[in-house]
């Protein structure tokens, strides 16, 4: 650096004196009266003018070339000065990557490295990264409405171990298709995690082009998945919407709706569930999945295809599970399960499960049997 102060230092000095000394050339050249003494006396000064100007630069040079800098040459002082602004700019304001505040609380995401979650900023900032694998860290406590995680087009991809903690305060009323802690998964898995005093409600107002769907944990789960260690305690999901001609909803205490070949493992809900179609205090629908060592307690009501675990089961296995809450409808109305239905070459299968709650159906057409509605 003091090298380079020493050439812009000289380079200005020259220019100064050169600029000096330019009219006096000039005018010794004009005025044919001057004495030849005089003509030589301004040239002799400016000739020893540029010779010991021209020195100490050389010399700088030859220094600056000696200690392996840069030798600017010829080069303009401005494009020196932009070089040097340029440096300094990136040198004093790009922030150092330690400066950079996570927006979790440890952790990188990868499988072997979830991010930690501590607090309800940590777990709403999931909705910024649906593809990482996450760990709770604390119990945590949501406060005001809850904006559900996850779209149609973005839906929450990645794995969420509770690392066995509990979410208390999911309060949700809002007029959209999809409510829950999660709006949309695809393939998603959780885990060892339990949510308290929920309640989730639907406003929306339902037709055959609006299926609603909510679920305390997840209302609308494709691509299968994995759910292990889930308890649901305490709480309400519902739609507040009446049902009218070929209006479809999906209601569950945890999810709301699944498709896909899903391994639901040791999960419980207490949940209350309401709605219209399809409702069930555990699942609203399901298609694919396998369900084993599950139970409700939770009671459930609504107008058809409802059951005290499922509301309705399509290609799917219950193994190991009971229901004890009551369930009540107008008819397609089951302890267990509202609706088992099969596919092609497929079939729903029910083993070594049982149910106790109390079972009623008004409609003229009740199906109605203290295990299975259909």
């Amino acid at each position: 650096m003091m090298q380079k102060k020493k050439v812009l230092s000289a380079l200005l000095l020259s220019t100064l004196i050169l600029s000096e000394a330019a009219p006096i050339y000039a005018s010794v050249q004009e005025i044919e009266t001057n004495t030849k003494t005089e003509l030589v006396t301004a040239d002799s000064t400016i000739e020893e003018a540029e010779n010991s100007i021209n020195e100490p630069v050389q010399e700088t040079e030859k220094e600056i070339a000696e200690d392996g800098e840069k030798n600017f040459g010829d080069q303009p002082l401005e494009d020196i000065a932009k070089g040097n602004l340029t440096q300094i700019t990136e040198e004093s304001f790009t922030p150092k990557s330690e400066e950079i505040t996570p927006i979790f609380s440890g952790g990188d995401g990868s499988a072997t490295n979830p991010y930690l979650v501590a607090d309800a900023t940590d777990f709403d900032n999931i909705r910024n990264d649906l593809n990482a694998h996450y760990k709770l860290v604390n119990n945590i406590t949501l406060s005001g409405g809850w904006t559900p995680i996850g779209t149609s087009s973005s839906p929450f991809r990645g794995n969420l171990d509770g690392g066995n903690h509990t979410i208390s305060g999911l309060f949700i009323s809002a007029a959209i298709a999809r409510v829950g802690l999660f709006a949309y998964a695809n393939g998603a898995s959780f885990k060892n995690l339990t949510l308290n005093n929920i309640y989730v409600n639907s406003t929306i107002a339902g037709d055959i082009s609006n299926r609603v769907s909510a679920g305390g944990l997840v209302a609308y789960q494709t691509g299968g998945g994995e759910f292990s260690n889930i308890r649901m305690n305490g709480g309400e999901v519902r739609t507040s919407t009446s049902a009218t001609n070929n209006y479809v909803a999906y209601i569950g205490g945890m999810i709301g709706y699944i498709e896909g070949e899903s391994r639901i493992t040791d999960c419980s809900s207490s949940i209350n569930a309401y709605g219209t179609r399809q409702v069930g205090s555990l699942i609203g629908y399901s298609n694919g999945a396998t369900i084993s060592k599950c139970y409700a307690t939770g009671n459930v009501l609504g107008d058809e295809y409802l059951g005290g675990l499922a509301g309705n089961l399509a290609n799917g296995i219950i193994t190991n599970s009971y229901a004890t809450g009551n369930v009540s409808g107008r008819y397609v109305v089951g302890g267990m399960i509202g609706s088992a239905v099969s596919g092609t070459g497929q079939q729903s299968v029910i083993s070594d499960s049982y149910a106790t709650g109390n079972v009623s159906a008004s409609g003229s057409s009740q199906y109605q049997v203290s295990f299975l509605g259909d």
